[in-house]
């Protein structure tokens, strides 16, 4: 299985890399080379990676090494559990909110997010629903909900190139 960022040249995409100042506007979870599981504005959903890729471009991407059954298990268990579930756009209003403080008038950015929703998330929320056996840690969604993608990847990534967690970068 691999996370990845991506960004397309949808407005909203366009506005959230110049806003955090990143190269990339979305997290995912891609199982299997077929399969996206993530969460846009139409909420948490299921799609098929090569339709992906004709909308996005991926900016960074990092494999992790895990077994058939256990990547098998995260993604009947993502969309059982949350396959349907809504997208938190409270949330993404205050993250925008506190971001648009912070450039322009250098308020600091929270650690967490105030208007989080139960059972709505932000695409880096899914990292959060990830067992703990497949990524070694557990943050919280309210956290990740104020983190960016890039901050979310560089973190993955650092723990893959440290040995922490075993994975190979791919870009």
């Amino acid at each position: 299985m691999r996370f990845e960022t991506a960004k397309n040249k949808l407005p909203l995409s366009i506005i959230i890399r110049w806003g955090t100042n990143s190269k990339s506007s979305h997290f995912l979870s891609v199982f299997d080379n077929k399969f996206v599981i993530h969460s846009n504005f139409t909420g948490v959903n299921l799609a098929w990676y090569n339709y992906f890729l004709k909308h996005n471009e991926i900016v960074r991407s990092v494999q992790i090494d895990c077994p058939l059954d256990l990547e098998e298990r995260t993604y009947q268990g993502l969309l059982n559990s949350d396959d349907g579930d809504g997208y938190d756009f409270p949330a993404l209003a205050y993250w925008f909110w506190r971001g648009l403080l912070n450039m322009l008038f250098k308020v600091p950015v929270p650690k967490k997010n105030a208007w989080s929703s139960n059972n709505l998330l932000l695409c880096l929320a899914i990292y959060g629903k990830m067992p703990y056996e497949l990524t070694g840690q557990k943050i919280d969604d309210d956290v990740l909900e104020m983190m960016t993608p890039d901050t979310l990847i560089d973190m993955i990534i650092k723990r893959v190139e440290s040995g922490e967690l075993k994975g190979h970068v791919i870009k």
